[in-house]
């Protein structure tokens, strides 16, 4: 029952398109102490050079 619980408390954390959601990104910073930000969802046109960094594609 306990792993019920957990998987299911796991699909609110993380986002359905991949990542994190913000309340997973809370939980980690609960957890580890870090500030995470969310991912760039901007057209390739719009991102700067940082964010092309951040975004890993």
């Amino acid at each position: 029952m306990m792993k019920q619980a957990a998987k299911h408390s796991r699909g609110r954390l993380q986002d359905p398109k991949g990542g994190l959601a913000a309340a997973g990104r809370v939980a980690f910073h609960r957890k580890s102490g870090s500030h995470l930000k969310p991912g760039v969802m901007k057209p390739t046109a719009e991102i700067t050079p940082e964010e092309m960094c951040r975004k890993g594609s």
